[in-house]
């Protein structure tokens, strides 16, 4: 239950720091608009330091199994992230950006089924070996 709770806020974190990124990249050319971005960009670097160390423990317990659904769990939330932030994006930069580095990203990102609900997901336990 704590397990399904803590993806549930990841999830929820996610898409809520994607709706703040979103609504004060306006004012970048402010001093309070590079504040906002360093304070999201923050977040968001730390929510993902802290899933890499989780997976990294799990690799080093031989939790090959859990540490590969959680890691593509987390990817699957990016991805929606990114799918809800391509809809938003007016100019066509994000799209720009993504087909020069990866195009097939963007044709899963494209792919995916819009509105989101909220994801969350419990994972099995691994006492070490699997």
């Amino acid at each position: 239950m704590a397990r399904t709770l803590k993806l549930f806020a990841f999830s929820m974190i996610l898409i809520t720091m994607s709706a703040i990124f979103t609504s004060r990249i306006l004012r970048t050319n402010s001093p309070e608009g590079r504040d906002d971005i360093r304070f999201v960009q923050g977040v968001l670097a730390f929510n993902h330091l802290k899933t890499y160390e989780e997976i990294n423990a799990l690799l080093g317990k031989k939790c090959y199994e859990r540490a590969v659904d959680e890691s593509a769990f987390y990817a699957q939330l990016e991805m929606n992230l990114l799918a809800e932030n391509l809809t938003q994006d007016k100019n066509g930069e994000l799209r720009r950006y993504i087909i020069e580095r990866d195009a097939k990203i963007l044709e899963r990102a494209d792919a995916v089924k819009l509105p989101l609900r909220n994801e969350t997901k419990t994972f099995g336990e691994c006492g070490g070996g699997k």
